[in-house]
């Protein structure tokens, strides 16, 4: 049998590359995107018995960012740090301390299982935003370990395993 270049072969070979090749999209232009309005975005978090706290940041634009923008510099970008944030119910006010990076808090606040809070936001860059909810009842860990693992590559790897009992009413726990 003779091996080598095969002058039947070669026709089949040659529609086959050109038919790969062919599959490979071209990038598509990216053109005439809208300018992103900044707007406030509230993220919050209740440690019971202990705390608030409270993210502000602002809206951007999905290419505004990508895997070689520096997160620091990023969370200064977006961080919303000229606000009053005041947090009331029926029985209390409080404002909240700017703690920098547009991270508010405040400490001992007395949450009430049922009770309606309503957080008000006023930025003088962004304007006001305003947030009402009603606090549900603390659902605790069960089970709560941690382990830190060293990767030998001059990192750190944490792993926390809990677990809750999920109660039966209706929810949206995490």
């Amino acid at each position: 049998m003779k091996r080598g270049f095969n002058k039947k072969t070669f026709p089949l070979l040659l529609v086959t590359v050109a038919l790969l090749y062919a599959c490979i999209p071209e990038p598509l232009p990216v053109r005439l995107i809208p300018v992103v309005k900044p707007e406030i975005v509230v993220n919050t978090q209740i440690i019971p018995g202990e705390s608030v706290v409270v993210l502000l940041t602002k809206t951007f634009g999905a290419l505004d960012a990508d895997e070689n923008s520096d997160p620091e510099d990023l969370l200064a970008q977006l961080a919303v740090d000229d606000a009053v944030v005041i947090l009331s119910s029926e029985t209390q006010i409080d404002t909240l301390l700017n703690l920098g990076n547009g991270i508010y808090g405040g400490v001992f606040i007395d949450f009430q299982e049922g009770q309606t809070y309503r957080l008000y936001v006023q930025s003088e860059s962004l304007g006001v935003v305003t947030a009402e909810t009603q606090v549900l009842a603390p659902v605790p860990f069960d089970d709560i370990e941690a382990s830190l693992y060293f990767t030998g590559f001059d990192d750190t790897l944490a792993q926390i395993t809990y677990s809750v009992l999920d109660p039966v009413e209706q929810n949206w726990y995490m």
